[in-house]
C-alpha cells in the first residue's frame, strides 16, 4: 500500500533556511570544545598505595588496579560476580514495518510529491510495535499466495526488559570514588555463558536455552524464531583491570573536577574530568585527545553537511523547473549541487576559523591588534594624503 503526501515549496524552503542558519551556529559553538587531554597531562601523579600529601583539591591521576568491595548481578540470570558495570539487552522477535519513499518534484510551484510504500518483515527488536500502529494489518505472501496477518499481540507482552547497573563505588589502592558521574571504560559481551556466570531457570513459562553468548526464551520450546520469542545478552566491565583515574582529590576520595580553560582556552566551554581509563597515564591522555579530536571532526562534518543539504533544498526548485527541458534539469541539478558544495565548504571553513579564533584569547587579541593596526595605518595614510594635497594647493 502506498501513501502520498505533498509539501509546498514554502514549507521546504522554511526548513532548509533554518537548517542552514543553524549549521553556522553549530559550527561556531563546536569550536569552543575544550581538549581535556591538555589538562590531564598536568594532573598531579598520586600512587595508589601511598597517602598523598598536599594534593587535596587538586587535579590528580591515580594508576593501579580498579576494584570494588561489591559484587554485581541481576534479578534474572546473571549471577553476582566481580563486575563494575553490566548491561542486559532484551529483545523480542516481532513484525517490523519498513517505509520506502520516492519523491517527485513538481514542475510548477516548486513543491514535491512523496509516495511511501510499506513493507513488513520479522526481526529482533528492543520493543515491538503495536499491531494497531501498523499501516497495514494483512499482506500478501507471494510464495504461498495466501494473505499473512500482521499481528504483534504476543510480542507486545514483552516479559523481559533491558537493564543496566553499576557498583556504587570503586577502589584503587587507598583511594575510593563514587561511580555517580564517573566515566568508566566500555563493556564487553559476557561470553561464554555457563553455570559460573548465569543460573538458568524457568520464568513465567519460558524455558531458557543458551546459544553462544545469548539466552533464548521460547514458549513453545522451538529452535526457530517465532513472533513473541525473547532473547537476552549481557555486557560487563570486569573488576581487577589496570587503569588510570582522573579527578579532584579530597582526602582518600577522588571526586569530579571541573576544568576551566586557562590562557588561550579561557573562552572555551568548561569540561569535567572524572574518568577511569584502562592503561597507564600516557594511554589515558592519548585516549582523551583521540576522543576530543574525533568528536570535533564529527561535529564539523555534520555542520557542513547540514549547511550543504539545506542549501541544495533551497535551490532545488530551480532545477525542478529546468526538468521540463529534459536532460538540462539533471545537468543543472548536478552543477548547482557541485557549486553549492564548494560554497558551503568555504563558508564552513570560514565559520570554523572564526569560531576557533573567537574561542582562543591569545589568537583573538592578536587578530584584533592586527585589525586595529591596519585601520590606524589606513587612517594615517589618508590624513597624510589629505595633508599633502592641501600643502600642494598652498
Amino acid at each position: 500500500m502506498a501513501e502520498v503526501t505533498y509539501s509546498s515549496w514554502f514549507d521546504r524552503i522554511g526548513k532548509s533556511v533554518g537548517g542552514v542558519l543553524g549549521s553556522f551556529a553549530f559550527l561556531y559553538w563546536n569550536e569552543g570544545s575544550l581538549d581535556l587531554s591538555k589538562y590531564a597531562k598536568t594532573a598531579v601523579d598520586v600512587k595508589a598505595d601511598i597517602t598523598a600529601e598536599g594534593a587535596d583539591g587538586k587535579l590528580v591521576d591515580i594508576s593501579g588496579k580498579v576494584d570494588s568491595d561489591e559484587t554485581l548481578g541481576d534479578d534474572l540470570f546473571l549471577l553476582p560476580g566481580k563486575y563494575l558495570t553490566y548491561n542486559r539487552t532484551a529483545q523480542v522477535y516481532a513484525w517490523v514495518e519498513e517505509k520506502e519513499t520516492t519523491t517527485r518534484k513538481d514542475a510548477v510551484g516548486g513543491g514535491e510529491t512523496t509516495t511511501t510504500t510499506y513493507k513488513y518483515k520479522k526481526e529482533w527488536v528492543s520493543r515491538a510495535t503495536r499491531s494497531e500502529d501498523f499501516n497495514q494489518r494483512e499482506v500478501q505472501d507471494w510464495e504461498s499466495r495466501y494473505s499473512v496477518r500482521i499481528d504483534n499481540s504476543r510480542a507486545e507482552k514483552q516479559n523481559f526488559e533491558s537493564k543496566s547497573d553499576r557498583v556504587s563505588s570503586v577502589r584503587m589502592g587507598k583511594y575510593t570514588m563514587s561511580t555517580s558521574g564517573l566515566s568508566l571504560p566500555g563493556q564487553s559481551i559476557l561470553s561464554p555463558l555457563d553455570d559460573t556466570t548465569v543460573k538458568m531457570k524457568d520464568i513465567g513459562g519460558f524455558k531458557p536455552g543458551i546459544e553462544g553468548s545469548t539466552i533464548y526464551l521460547r514458549k513453545n520450546g522451538s529452535s526457530s524464531d517465532n513472533v513473541g520469542d525473547e532473547r537476552l545478552t549481557y555486557s560487563v566491565l570486569k573488576s581487577g583491570f589496570d587503569g588510570t583515574a582522573f579527578g579532584k582529590l579530597a582526602g582518600s576520595e577522588l571526586q569530579s573536577y571541573t576544568v576551566k580553560g586557562q590562557g588561550g582556552d579561557a573562552l572555551k566551554h568548561k569540561g569535567v574530568l572524572f574518568h577511569i581509563f584502562a592503561g597507564d597515564k600516557d594511554q589515558a591522555v592519548a585516549t582523551l585527545h583521540s576522543e576530543y579530536s574525533m568528536m570535533l571532526w564529527i561535529f564539523r562534518i555534520i555542520g557542513f553537511l547540514a549547511m550543504w543539504i539545506g542549501a541544495m533544498l533551497v535551490l532545488d526548485p530551480l532545477s525542478t523547473v529546468l526538468d521540463i527541458v529534459g536532460v538540462i534539469g539533471s545537468v543543472s541539478r548536478f552543477l548547482i549541487n557541485a557549486i553549492l558544495f564548494v560554497i558551503t565548504l568555504v563558508l564552513s571553513f570560514v565559520t570554523i576559523v572564526i569560531g576557533a579564533i573567537a574561542h582562543n584569547v591569545i589568537v583573538l587579541v592578536i587578530v584584533l591588534a592586527v585589525i586595529i593596526g591596519v585601520i590606524f595605518f589606513l587612517v594615517m595614510q589618508k590624513k597624510n594624503s589629505a595633508g599633502g594635497a592641501s600643502g600642494a594647493l598652498k
